[in-house]
């Protein structure tokens, strides 16, 4: 990722985040943190169906794009939590 499309990149993260902050305050972290899981399920499973060209070429890209995003996932959750682990007394 260049450094115009990243810095895009974590300005339209920070809107989300910012978003679920507000949230945050009268929700509280657990329904916060799961409607937020569920949404992106929900869009990335838009994303994937939209760009099928049909029901039989989405459901050949179904095991495909459940091992991608389940990757992307756990791969910036750890990224996430080892900088909140780095950083502890700073986030925190």
């Amino acid at each position: 990722m260049s450094d115009p499309d990243a810095d895009q990149f974590y300005k339209l993260a920070d809107s989300f985040i910012n978003l679920a902050n507000e949230h945050y305050q009268k929700e509280g972290d657990g329904k916060v943190g799961y409607a937020m899981l569920y949404a992106a399920a929900r869009f990335n499973a838009f994303i994937v169906a939209t760009t099928a060209g049909d029901k039989t070429e989405l459901a050949a890209e179904t095991a495909p794009a459940t091992d991608y995003f389940t990757e992307q996932y756990r791969k910036m959750f750890s990224e996430n939590l080892e900088d909140y682990h780095s950083n502890f007394e700073q986030y925190i």
